[in-house]
């Protein structure tokens, strides 16, 4: 720490492996220019979006199920990663020895992990660093997918708010900056959901010092809340999926500079791109504002709910096709638009088990008993 100041680097989804088996090692080059910066800061803190085990053992679930080897640990250690935030929805992919081994590993090379543990306890524990005399918490939460701890399993420390406020007690008894990562949102979506922007507003009303975010796989917003920089999304910092849109090889860095006298925080970023399987970033003060505001948009309550509107206006068959069982002549009026479906009252049904959290939460218990069963 210099000048009385502690500077945080903060990256998006970081999956450490090529999807392509027959990749030669390394599956990617890092560009000079990010050495450089990495050496810059202070301390560095990645989302770690896969185990990295060689676990076999898959769990069910929906979407792909992601790892990386323990000897593509490298990366971590080649960018000189101090932290790693694990709540996320891939942590679990592998299951309790996944989740285990990831930390197992992480510690063996030095790196700090947050966000996930051998259960629910575990899971939420806070990270706390030391740096010359003034104390960090880190606290990491996530969206439920198949990803969330219980007493009993290992898994990721979920972001239910309630859960949130007693996390958030706890460190501003024992920290002078309180630092919140935030894993959620609408995958390949640039702006945050509605309710993102309520939980994350409501994160920094409880006092956090910044409140950090990802997992939609492209760049969101930020804003300045009440004096707390929030960023909605980073985008992907390393994920080589080929096959994507190229917003999914574009990302931001989010630095955060404490200043140690008055415990402000102040938020720049940068940009980082992988082109050619080189990942390289372009330093936001070598740009001007309005360059930078084309990558990572400010953000207003407005235009974030008529973007929301909008994309459901645009995506609503999609969504009634996935949670309907519609017959031949339901699925000819929907791709007419035409509103009076014969399973009407089932969705009616259906959209009040997702609005009532007790109903929603006893619906997800009971099938999720079922299959187990």
């Amino acid at each position: 720490m210099e000048d009385n100041k502690i500077r945080l680097l903060f990256t998006g989804d970081l999956v450490p492996m090529s999807l392509d088996a027959n990749a030669a090692k390394p599956f990617i080059r890092l560009d000079e220019s990010l050495f450089k910066l990495f050496d810059s800061v202070d301390m560095r803190i990645t989302n770690l979006e896969c185990p990295v085990t060689d676990c076999e053992k898959k769990i069910e679930k929906t979407g792909p199920p992601l790892k990386a080897a323990p000897a593509d640990i490298w990366l971590l250690n080649d960018l000189r990663i101090d932290l790693a935030c694990l709540s996320n929805n891939h942590i679990r992919d592998y299951g309790d020895r996944g989740v285990l081994d990831t930390i197992s590993l992480c510690k063996e090379n030095n790196i700090l992990t947050v966000g996930a543990g051998k259960n629910s306890d575990e899971a939420a524990k806070i990270q706390y660093v030391d740096f010359q005399g003034r104390k960090i918490a880190f606290l990491n939460f996530s969206e439920s997918e198949y990803n969330f701890s219980t007493p009993t399993r290992a898994g990721s420390n979920p972001d239910d708010p309630i859960h949130i406020w007693n996390s958030f007690q706890e460190a501003q008894k024992k920290s002078d900056y309180q630092i919140v990562v935030m894993h959620g949102g609408k995958e390949m979506y640039s702006l945050p959901t509605p309710y993102q922007v309520k939980l994350f507003r409501y994160v920094a009303g409880l006092g956090a010092t910044a409140v950090i975010g990802h997992h939609t796989h492209v760049i969101g917003g930020y804003e300045i809340y009440k004096g707390t920089p929030i960023v909605y999304s980073l985008g992907n910092f390393i994920f080589d999926e080929p096959g994507n849109p190229p917003a999914w090889d574009e990302g931001a860095l989010a630095n955060i500079t404490l200043n140690v006298d008055d415990g402000k925080a102040m938020l720049d970023f940068y940009k980082v791109e992988t082109q050619d399987k080189t990942v390289s970033i372009t330093a936001s003060q070598q740009i001007s504002k309005g360059q930078r505001d084309e990558f990572m948009k400010h953000i207003d309550l407005e235009r974030v709910e008529t973007a929301w509107r909008e994309i459901i206006r645009k995506q609503y068959i999609g969504v009634i096709k996935n949670v309907s069982n519609l017959s031949l002549p339901d699925r000819i009026l929907l791709k007419l638009k035409i509103k009076k479906l014969g399973n009407k009252p089932y969705l009616l049904a259906l959209a009040n088990r997702f609005r009532c959290q007790t109903h929603r939460i006893f619906t997800h218990d009971a099938i999720e008993y079922f299959i187990k069963k």
